[in-house]
């Protein structure tokens, strides 16, 4: 691979810190709201799981990206398969119990009131 050129570092830095916002953003509403959600007790834990899952790999994705090479191709591979279906089982597992609640907190009988719908 040739060299980073100052546009694509200028991307990469940007896509990071928007991806980095949203994960800070996750973790206060989850931390916030982690005993205070009524309507649905694992929706906070989700959060703050969802937030900190991609932690977990980071080091990983930017050895990849870097296109650093540790000779360990196997162990790469197992940890993205492994990665990937960590965060689908976790989307799938947030998605069953963030879905139910929605038409609930459409109508404003939501978490902050502590109604139960």
């Amino acid at each position: 691979m040739g060299e980073p050129t100052k546009r694509g570092c200028l991307v990469t830095c940007l896509v990071t810190g928007v991806f980095l916002l949203f994960g800070i953003a996750k973790i206060v509403i989850g931390s916030t709201y982690y005993a205070d959600c009524l309507l649905e007790p694992m929706v906070p834990i989700f959060l703050l799981v969802s937030a900190c899952l991609p932690l977990l790999f980071s080091r990983h994705a930017w050895l990849t990206i870097r296109g650093t090479k540790d000779g360990n191709g196997k162990y790469d591979l197992i940890l993205s398969i492994v990665a990937v279906i960590c965060s689908v089982a976790w989307l799938i597992a947030g998605t069953s119990w963030v879905a139910p609640t929605y038409n609930i907190v459409m109508s404003g009988d939501g978490c902050h009131n502590g109604d139960k719908g």
